[in-house]
């Protein structure tokens, strides 16, 4: 969706979050779901994680099967950025999530 559409993950975040603390735009990084080349976008999004030292804090709930920010199970801990496919019960979460 378009980081404007309010379904978006990035109107998600801002009115559930960003929006009620005192944060800077330009400190906040969500990857582009829409970018036209994803792999580039996932790396420069590794460059910019690197570009300023690593991540400080990292704020996000796990899905009902253990996994953290879409890195399902059996995910190797030194993986980065990347395209995934989602497992079944994470696709069925996220309907409920934000289609109920």
């Amino acid at each position: 969706l378009p980081r404007e559409d309010p379904e978006s993950y990035h109107s998600f975040m801002y009115n559930n979050f960003f929006r009620h603390i005192d944060i800077e735009p330009n400190n906040v990084h969500i990857l582009d779901g829409n970018a036209t080349d994803v792999e580039k976008e996932c790396r420069e999004y590794e460059e910019k994680i690197a570009s300023v030292g690593g991540i400080e804090l990292f704020m996000e709930e796990s899905g009902p099967d253990g996994h953290i920010a879409f890195n399902e199970p059996g995910s190797s801990l030194a993986s980065r950025t990347r395209i995934i496919t989602l497992n079944a019960d994470t696709i069925e979460v996220s309907k409920q999530a934000y289609y109920d």
